[in-house]
């Protein structure tokens, strides 16, 4: 293959990776861009007229932050009932506010597993705005 061709070869990958990649980071973008909160009563009881959409960019990304920055906490979770709902895309997520701003959060689907926040005024004030 003459050096031509084999230079216009990687110049269409490139092109083709980069408009694949592109496609990727607009469809994770889209798949926030709004979140609901709501209190509850319990697990399996919301209060619905609390529920409120989020959708403002600086809110969501303060939301995901907050999420992605979480920590484990060690042990199995024995929590009380917690105070929000929050779902996000395909996700949803038990809060406890604390009061020393942190926040803990629990994945529906990991009832076993509590994560804390710490320094989470921001978090806090956007779910409780």
């Amino acid at each position: 293959m003459s050096d031509r061709r084999m230079a216009l070869s990687k110049v269409a990958l490139i092109v083709v990776s980069l408009a694949l990649f592109s496609c990727n980071a607009t469809q994770n973008e889209s798949d926030n861009d709004e979140i609901t909160v709501q209190q509850v009563k319990s697990y399996s009881e919301d209060q619905l007229e609390t529920l409120k959409e989020i959708s403002n960019a600086d809110e969501i990304e303060v939301i995901e932050h907050a999420i992605n920055r979480a920590v484990e906490t060690d042990g199995i979770a024995d929590m009380d009932e917690p105070e929000y709902k929050l779902n996000m895309g395909n996700d949803e997520y038990y809060i406890w506010v604390g009061l020393d701003e942190t926040a803990s959060i629990m994945d529906s689907t990991d009832t076993n597993t509590v994560y804390t926040i710490s320094s989470a005024q921001d978090f806090i004030n956007v779910i409780q705005k």
